[in-house]
């Protein structure tokens, strides 16, 4: 009973272990630093060095527009 107990457990233990190292291998396909470079290498694409214009909208407009939206597609 023991020895199956035991048994269970290190195969629970294997389980475990090769979930985490999932874990990590999509960790570091997902890093920041790993997409950037794929994005600059790969598709050209340059971040940008200053922070973007921001657009000010007023609630009241954002509003009224997705209340014409609701009533386009409903």
């Amino acid at each position: 009973m023991n020895r199956e107990k035991v048994l269970k457990q290190e195969i629970l233990t294997e389980k475990i272990n090769k979930l985490e190292m999932y874990s990590v291998e999509v960790q570091k396909l997902t890093s920041e630093s790993r997409i950037v470079k794929f994005a600059e290498d790969s598709l050209s694409l340059v971040r940008p060095n200053k922070n973007i214009e921001k657009i000010e909208v007023p609630k009241n407009q954002i509003l009224q527009i997705e209340k014409l939206l609701k009533e386009k597609y409903d």
